[in-house]
C-alpha cells in the first residue's frame, strides 16, 4: 500500500493537479475565512523538550537558550499545525515518510498562496522611494552572520524558514552558528574589510541585501552564511532605473512573505500550543 501511495505522489501530473487543487483550496481558506475557527491544542511533550537540548549541546557544544529552545518548540509546532491541516485533506497516511512528504507539501501550498499579480511602474517606484535607504550607495554596514561550514541543503533550508517564519533575533539565531574563526558580529565595516575577510563574492552580495531580514545562503570561502543586516551607512541614492530590477526582486518577495505570513497566522487561529512538563 505504501509502495503504491509514493508511486502515486511520485507522478508528475498527480503531484501537479494535487498541489494545484491545494493551493485553490487554501488560498482561499486561510486568505478569506471569516469564522473564528475552534482550536486545537498540539501538545509538546516535555521529553520532546529534552530531545530538542540534548541534540543542541551535542552538535553546538554548549547548552540550548531559554529563547532558543522556545524558538525550536515553536518549529515542531510549526511542522505539527501543517501536518493537521494536511490530515485534514485525508491525506492521513500516519507514516513518518509520508509525514515528509505531507509536510513538504504544506510548505510547498503555504509558500505558493500568494497570486503573482504583475506589478505596475508607479508600485515599484513607490516601493524605491519607501526603501530608498536599500538602493542608495553603502558606505558601510553592520551585520550578523550564522556560520555553517557544510550544512546540507535540507538543513539550510530548514533553519532558513525557522528563522524567517518565527522572526528569530540575530542575538538568538547567532546560537545556531557553528565555531567561526573571527566573529558573528561586524560594526560599521566597509565593503574593503568584508571583502578581505570573507571574499569578493560574499561582500558583492551582503551589500545589496535589504536591512531587517535574514539572506538566504551566501557563500564564503569558509562555507555558507545566514546574513542579517541591522544597520547602513548611506549617500547618495542610485537613480531608479539603474536599480529597477533589483527593486522588481525585493517588491515580490516582500508581498509573498507578508501573504504567507498572514496563510500561517489565519491557520493558527485553530491551534494553540501547549509545552507539557
Amino acid at each position: 500500500m505504501i509502495k503504491i501511495i509514493f508511486k502515486i505522489f511520485s507522478e508528475p501530473l498527480v503531484n501537479f493537479l494535487l498541489l494545484g487543487a491545494l493551493v485553490y483550496i487554501y488560498y482561499a481558506s486561510v486568505t478569506k475565512s471569516a469564522t473564528p475557527p475552534k482550536q486545537n491544542i498540539i501538545k509538546i511533550q516535555a521529553s520532546e523538550v529534552k530531545k530538542i537540548e540534548r541534540q543542541y549541546a551535542h552538535k553546538y557544544k554548549h547548552p540550548i537558550s531559554h529563547e532558543l529552545r522556545y524558538a525550536y518548540i515553536l518549529e515542531e509546532f510549526y511542522k505539527r499545525v501543517l501536518l493537521e491541516e494536511a490530515y485534514k485533506l485525508e491525506l492521513d497516511k500516519q507514516d513518518a515518510k509520508i509525514s515528509k512528504i505531507l509536510l513538504e507539501k504544506m510548505h510547498y501550498i503555504l509558500q505558493n498562496s500568494a497570486p503573482f499579480v504583475e506589478p505596475t511602474q508607479k508600485q515599484l517606484y513607490n516601493y524605491y522611494l519607501n526603501h530608498i535607504q536599500e538602493y542608495s550607495k553603502v558606505n558601510k554596514l553592520s551585520f550578523t552572520q550564522i556560520f555553517l561550514a557544510d550544512a546540507k541543503d535540507t538543513e539550510m533550508k530548514e533553519i532558513f524558514e525557522m528563522l524567517r517564519m518565527l522572526d528569530i533575533s540575530p542575538k538568538v539565531g547567532v546560537a545556531l552558528s557553528e565555531p567561526f574563526d573571527g566573529n558573528n558580529f561586524f560594526k560599521s565595516v566597509s565593503y574593503g574589510e568584508v571583502e578581505k575577510k570573507f571574499g569578493k563574492y560574499f561582500a558583492s552580495k551582503v551589500f545589496k541585501l535589504q536591512s531587517g531580514k535574514y539572506s538566504h545562503p551566501i557563500h564564503s570561502k569558509y562555507g555558507k552564511h545566514f546574513v542579517y543586516v541591522e544597520d547602513k551607512d548611506v549617500s547618495k541614492a542610485y537613480p531608479f532605473d539603474d536599480v529597477q530590477d533589483r527593486v522588481y526582486q525585493d517588491f515580490l518577495e516582500d508581498n509573498r512573505s507578508k501573504v504567507v505570513q498572514m496563510a500561517y497566522k489565519n491557520i493558527l487561529k485553530s491551534y494553540s500550543l501547549e509545552v507539557l512538563k
